[in-house]
């Protein structure tokens, strides 16, 4: 039986209508499914990019210049010891890294550096000398040691790595700075000393004193320190209720303190703060790092605004919905200030200027500025927040603007002719130096380095990226994210139903 004109024309609109629906739901599906995938295997699939050897084993510029300058010393010899056969170094990838890296530097420097092989099983005598000369426990293979003509370095395998804060697994080899750094603390005698205060609830870095990553305090803390060995400085604690300051301290870090520090109130004990005051009649340098939960401690907080114009308020707490890398907005985004060039702010982050490079400061507390026309003082925001920030204190109305996230305090004066300077750097995160945020995505270390580089005029301050086994992953603020989201659950799909509806209805009147 055939059919007439009307009925194959029929046909073919409800042929070709339909299909044009199928293939529309089908592609919105496929988004959609991809989307669940690709979410749900993120965070757990290792999708790794080899790295050709010599970009993982190259030496940079700013450890040739490093070690170019200890070259020039008579007295630049090292030698760095694995703690096992050379060949058992091929069972572990990431123990190969270590041993090929530490191979590239005696290649690089022959009649300066040298690598050697010890079997402490066969050598029980060589490891007992170790030990004996680093106060070291539990030495095994797992160890590195560098030694030079002043000082020994005992290095963890796993320190020179940097693990996922959200995964735990290892994913960027850090190699070159933990060796630069060992090799300068090795090679110099009296090295000038940057020192963390201690006695007021502050986090505990002896194991990265002594070289060692276990404990997460150690780890938080490990790319901060990395950076003021690599520069040269000797790492202490101090606790300043009982101990001086090293002459040779250049730098005292006050992070995280819970608790307040001995002032003329009680005299039976050793005032702290007039230490600090002492301390900076040198010409010396401060860096203080608070939080939205550190609480009054009114001694430090006088000294930092009768003294240097600077305070923060406790409990003041910033958030930005628009700007953080995390929905919860508390893991805030910051803007450079822009001041002029020159200034020491301008310094500090001009490396930074025009980049999309982001600087976190996570639970970040509100910064103020006091006695703004402090004579011989300049004060400066270093950083801020942009104006979509709020701050929020107890049952108070929330304020929005523009708020101060760090904050340099600069006095300035002629000695002998030639002009001194010191500074008290103020940050309203102490997760601004954890190791999370200080790696080559984030902008936090570049801040670091050029807070050094201003206060550090008798150091090279290097700036020594660490090597991704994976491509770094895009860094969206919570704004941007929510649009991206929005454009492609809802505008993208509507635009291809409609497409779609546009072709079925065409598709009816062939």
């Amino acid at each position: 039986m055939s059919m007439n004109n009307n009925e194959t024309s029929t046909i073919r609109k409800l042929k070709y209508g339909s299909l044009s629906v199928v293939f529309t739901a089908a592609f919105i599906a496929l988004i959609l499914a991809l989307n669940l995938i690709l979410s749900s295997i993120a965070p757990k699939v290792n999708l790794a990019v080899d790295l050709s050897e010599k970009e993982l084993y190259s030496l940079s510029d700013s450890t040739i210049q490093i070690l170019d300058e200890l070259k020039e010393q008579s007295n630049f010899q090292i030698t760095i010891t694995f703690l096992a056969e050379r060949d058992m170094y091929d069972n572990d990838p990431y123990a190969m890294m270590v041993r090929n890296l530490g191979e590239e530097f005696a290649r690089h420097y022959p009649d300066n550096i040298s690598v050697q092989y010890k079997n402490i099983q066969k050598d029980p005598a060589f490891a007992q000398q170790i030990i004996a000369e680093t106060q070291t426990t539990g030495l095994n293979s797992s160890y590195v040691v560098v030694k030079g003509a002043y000082h020994y370095r005992v290095l963890s395998l796993e320190a020179f790595f940097i693990k996922s804060s959200e995964t735990g697994n290892l994913y960027a080899f850090d190699g070159e700075k933990r060796f630069t750094a060992a090799i300068q603390q090795c090679s110099l005698e009296k090295p000038l000393v940057v020192a963390f205060t201690k006695g007021h609830g502050e986090p505990d870095i002896s194991d990265i004193i002594a070289g060692k990553v276990e404990s997460q305090s150690a780890s938080n803390m490990k790319r901060l320190c990395d950076i003021l060995m690599t520069a040269g400085y000797e790492i202490q604690q101090v606790d300043l209720s009982k101990e001086d300051l090293d002459e040779r301290t250049e730098i005292l870090i006050i992070n995280n303190p819970k608790t307040d520090f001995i002032g003329i109130e009680n005299p039976n004990a050793e005032n702290e703060i007039d230490k600090i005051i002492e301390f900076m009649t040198g010409y010396k340098d401060i860096i203080v790092l608070v939080n939205a939960d550190t609480p009054e401690l009114p001694n430090l907080q006088e000294y930092l605004s009768e003294r240097w114009g600077i305070n923060y308020k406790p409990y003041h707490k910033l958030t930005d919905m628009s700007h953080s890398i995390k929905s919860d907005g508390l893991s805030i985004v910051g803007q450079y200030a822009g001041n002029a060039n020159e200034t020491a702010s301008y310094n500090i982050t001009s490396v930074l200027a025009g980049s999309d490079i982001k600087t976190v400061f996570r639970n970040a507390v509100e910064l103020e500025t006091v006695n703004a026309n402090k004579a011989d003082y300049v004060l400066e925001t270093v950083i801020k927040t942009y104006s979509t920030a709020q701050s929020v204190y107890k049952d108070e109305p929330p304020r929005s603007g523009e708020f101060p996230l760090m904050l340099l305090s600069t006095y300035a004066t002629y000695v002998d002719n030639a002009k001194k300077y010191k500074y008290v750097l103020l940050s309203s995160s102490t997760d601004f130096a954890v190791d999370e945020f200080m790696t080559s995505a984030f902008g936090n270390n570049k801040i670091v380095l050029g807070a050094m580089r201003v206060m550090s005029t008798e150091r090279v301050v290097p700036d020594i990226d660490e090597k991704p086994f994976t491509e770094t992953a895009m860094k969206i603020e919570a704004g941007t994210a929510n649009t991206l989201a929005w454009l492609v659950t809802t505008v993208f799909p509507i635009i291809i139903i409609c497409a779609g509806v546009v072709v079925f209805i065409k598709r009816r009147h062939l």
